[in-house]
């Protein structure tokens, strides 16, 4: 099981169910689901449940489902935004990886095919974007290089020299 929060609420994801409680211990609502090695996300008062190795992802509050989608390549791993923003990194067989943005209504935003595989991923404060790192090796030594992209363009707004440590997680503060 995965426990998380979302908003005032504690989210309890298990094989079958994503349950939402309050903070009484009342379970406000359970949904059921059908994913196999499902995985929970969550930002703001939006849960992102995603399917690890699978084709299935969707977005919850605690009062309802928000959407549901199917990709056509399978789920690396997602990140959800405070304001509902889904960002759903892929394989692929063409490039490294494929980055989707989808928004709080499962409107696709963004897709951008990456050469590099993105290991972590954080919205920026205005979710106007996101910082996007990949792991490279340089003379046998493991390092992390962050990338920096806008939603309303193609272009890399900024990336980093190759930093001395294995990112693990990113986030914005």
């Amino acid at each position: 099981p995965q426990l998380a929060q979302a908003g005032d609420q504690l989210l309890l994801l298990n094989d079958s169910y994503l349950n939402f409680y309050e903070q009484d211990g009342t379970l406000a609502a359970a949904r059921q689901h059908t994913y196999g090695n499902v995985m929970l996300q969550t930002a703001g008062d939006y849960g992102l449940l995603y399917e690890n190795g699978g084709t299935h992802f969707r977005l919850e509050t605690p009062a309802k489902l928000r959407y549901e989608k199917t990709l056509n390549d399978q789920i690396v791993f997602g990140r959800v935004s405070r304001n509902g923003m889904a960002a759903i990194i892929t394989g692929a067989e063409d490039c490294a990886c494929r980055l989707y943005v989808f928004n709080s209504k499962g409107q696709q935003i963004y897709a951008r095919d990456c050469v590099e595989r993105i290991s972590e991923l954080a919205f920026h404060a205005d979710e106007t974007g996101c910082y996007a790192v990949r792991i490279e090796t340089e003379n046998g030594v493991m390092k992390s290089v962050v990338n920096s992209y806008d939603f309303s363009s193609a272009d890399t707004i900024w990336s980093s020299q190759p930093l001395d440590m294995v990112a693990i997680s990113v986030y914005n503060t």
